[in-house]
Order: structure tokens, then sequence, then C-alpha cells
């Protein structure tokens, strides 16, 4: 069967595959059912180079998520996210941001049951996971693909607006989780 990607996936590269796959499930399923075909970095940009050639990333990130509408972040774990400390996850957020696409936050099943639990009971948990968010003590593989990234973004929107608009989409995923929490209450 041949598709068109409808999300792009945006995750940690450290991060369990096995529980990367059953969060695509769980947002799968939240979604009604509906399939779930996602670019996936690993085929859109080659992060390590030949010495002497480089990339466009914002070209990069612009095609891949401007044409997907969609971003879906992977949480894991949801009260500290590693995705959220990498320069590369923060710059394909700050892009889903900017071309006003979709973000989703994807967990696994039982990252989904436990933050929705924290929502009712510690809050406060919460809050200190988002307020960890830093693009400059966002981290990279390698010092060169750090160095690059930060310099893509302080010739955009610069760090502290890309922190702001990171934590306000944050922001507005938490608040409409909790109303879905309440409502199945």
């Amino acid at each position: 069967v041949r598709t068109t990607a409808n999300c792009f996936l945006s995750w940690h590269m450290a991060a369990p595959l096995l529980e990367l796959l059953e969060a695509q499930r769980a947002q799968q399923a939240k979604d009604g059912g509906e399939p779930i075909f996602v670019w996936n970095n690993l085929f859109i940009i080659r992060q390590v180079l030949a010495p002497g050639t480089s990339h466009d990333f914002n070209f990069c990130f612009d095609v891949a998520i401007k044409a997907t509408g969609r971003t879906l972040a992977f949480f894991g774990p949801w009260h500290a996210p590693t995705m959220l400390t990498r320069i590369w996850c923060l710059a394909e957020i700050y892009h889903t941001v900017r071309h006003g696409c979709r973000l989703d936050v994807a967990m696994s099943a039982a990252g989904r049951v436990a933050f929705e639990r924290a929502l009712v009971a510690d809050f406060d948990s919460i809050t200190t996971a988002l307020s960890k968010i830093d693009v400059k003590k966002a981290e990279a593989a390698r010092p060169g693909e750090r160095d690059e990234i930060m310099a893509m973004v302080e010739a955009g929107v610069g760090c502290q607006r890309l922190n702001e608009l990171v934590v306000e989409r944050m922001r507005a995923w938490v608040a409409d989780a909790g109303r879905a929490a309440l409502a199945a209450l």
C-alpha cells in the first residue's frame, strides 16, 4: 500500500524503539484508529555529513513538517522527556509552530495513565518538567551539529523566543490534555 505521510515524528534517538512504537499506536487509538504514517527524520536529514558538506536544515524541516501538517512528539518518560533536551527536537517543534501545524504528544499507554494521574493529583510535576525547556542547554550528539542548529535558531527567532514558543505550545497541549481528562471523568 502506498500512501502519503501525515505526521512528522519528533523523538530523541536514544528512546527505546518499542516504547516509541507503542506510543505511536496509543496516539493512533486516541485519534480514533486513523492510521499514522510518519516522516521519520532518519530519512529526511543525514545528520552525519562528510567533511566540507552541509545541509540547509531550515529547508529540510520546512518541507517535511509543512507537508505533513502535524508533528508527533514522543515523550518518554513524560515527567522528563528527553526530546525536550535535544536541539534537533526543539528545532522541529519550532518549525511546527512556525507553520501553524498541529502538535500532538505521544506517550506509551503506561506513560499516558501516569500523566493523566499527575494532571489530577500532582500538577506541579508537570510544570516542573516543562520549566526545564532551555534551547541554550539543549544537546546534540556531536558538537558541530549543535553549533549549526544554534546558528539557525539565532539567525531566526533567537533562543529566548524559541523557548517561549515551545513552552507556549507545551502549555496548550497540557491544557488540552487536562480538558480531555476531565471530560473522561
